[in-house]
């Protein structure tokens, strides 16, 4: 009769065994920052049993580390009403309202889900003080208090020793910051995060020989661990371009799919000389993109058709860019490549110097400014129009910070064949 009963009262939990483990899965989600995926399961957790609320808790964090707030806060209007005061949503709507700068509603929500909960849930205790971390006027020594009080009931969890980790960041406190997230690692010595964590403090003081090694570890421990994955990228996009598209890949199988990934990728194929396929990457997110496409997916496909010779292509692409961007937005650069692109086109000379004036009015270092000057003059002087040669070439010689004889005799000799 016992084993009997034994297997009628494990049947009735196994709807609750699974919601449990589905929402473990869940949260392992939310730590790769697989927020999208981790919102799908979750969304479908909240429908099949509306009455968890913890489930309506981490549901507003995939929102909140998407910055998403106005779905955050969205998902916190769908709650059902009897949920509204327990101390998961408590927590999660006073995030919210730090995130909008609202410390006096937040603050007394905080205080009732600690109360609620004797401040003996460590789960609670970490929402509260991830709420009061994230906000920028947020009181991180309270929050170390809390999360000293959670780790006293969970000891071995190494996500409460990183966020402590995190408050003592927020402090400006580097050396306990290392501190606390060695002390994850002493409990669990595979979780990844505390080791990115560490690369984060060095990347903050620029340490490039520290970051690289902590970012080392943690895929070391943890392959599939993007964040790092992504922090090698960007390293090394500045320093080694064929390093960094290893690293891009590698993190973009590991994280979920995005169409930020994809823009990632096209542009690394193209810093890294691969032009053709950067335009067809480029070419298909266009298409797919439609009205939302980015501007300076134009301007890698004029860049791209540059490199490959055909400066039609590249001049069609420029001016779709310059059309479809904000004026404010564009730098010298972008000036100094649809001037490049006009002056291999025969006859194009004027709007070659126009836009390479341009690049120049934009240009600060004066170094870099003269030689804008130099390369107007010089494209006047193929085609033999000396006067306006001379005009530049005096503007040259004028800007120029160390001139020198030779640069004084082109440009008299650019006036005396101008007449």
């Amino acid at each position: 009769m016992l084993k009997y009963m034994v297997g009628i009262t494990m049947i009735a939990m196994l709807p609750s065994v699974v919601r449990a483990q589905s929402l473990e899965e869940a949260k392992k989600k939310i730590y790769y920052e697989k927020y999208n995926t981790a919102k799908d399961e979750l969304q479908k957790l909240v429908q099949q049993d509306p009455s968890n609320a913890e489930s309506w808790y981490w549901l507003t964090q995939t929102y909140l580390e998407n910055d998403q707030l106005e779905q955050a806060k969205d998902t916190l209007n769908a709650v059902p009403v009897n949920l509204k005061d327990d101390p998961w949503l408590r927590s999660a709507t006073a995030e919210v309202l730090l995130m909008q700068q609202d410390s006096n509603t937040a603050k007394p929500l905080l205080e009732a889900a600690l109360k609620d909960t004797k401040e003996k849930n460590p789960g609670i205790l970490a929402a509260a003080a991830k709420a009061t971390i994230e906000s920028k006027t947020g009181d991180a020594q309270q929050a170390i208090e809390w999360l000293n009080k959670a780790i006293k009931k969970d000891k071995d969890n190494p996500a409460l020793y990183v966020l402590k980790g995190d408050a003592y960041r927020k402090l400006a406190d580097g050396g306990n910051a290392y501190k606390a997230y060695m002390e994850a690692l002493d409990h669990d010595p595979k979780y990844a995060a505390a080791w990115y964590k560490i690369g984060k403090i060095y990347t903050s003081q620029k340490n490039a020989a520290q970051y690289l090694e902590a970012f080392q570890k943690a895929i070391t421990l943890d392959p599939n661990y993007a964040p790092a994955l992504y922090e090698l990228y960007y390293h090394y996009y500045f320093t080694d371009v064929a390093q960094a598209k290893a690293y891009l890949e590698k993190y973009i199988a590991a994280s979920e799919p995005s169409v930020e990934n994809e823009y990632l990728h096209t542009d690394v194929l193209y810093a890294s000389g691969q032009y053709k396929e950067a335009l067809q990457e480029a070419n298909a997110l266009i298409a797919k993109e439609g009205d939302k496409v980015r501007p300076r997916l134009y301007k890698l496909e004029a860049y791209s058709h540059y490199e490959l010779g055909d400066s039609i292509e590249a001049a069609k692409y420029m001016r779709q860019y310059f059309s479809k961007s904000n004026d404010s937005g564009f730098v010298a650069k972008d000036y100094e490549a649809m001037g490049n692109i006009y002056a291999l086109l025969p006859g194009q000379q004027d709007s070659a110097a126009y836009y390479l004036g341009k690049g120049a009015d934009l240009e600060q270092d004066s170094l870099k400014k003269s030689a804008y000057y130099k390369k107007i003059g010089d494209l006047y002087g193929k085609e033999k129009d000396y006067k306006n040669q001379s005009v530049w070439l005096g503007k040259y010689y004028t800007a120029k910070p160390n001139t020198s004889n030779v640069d004084l005799f082109n440009w008299g000799l650019a006036a005396y064949l101008a007449k």
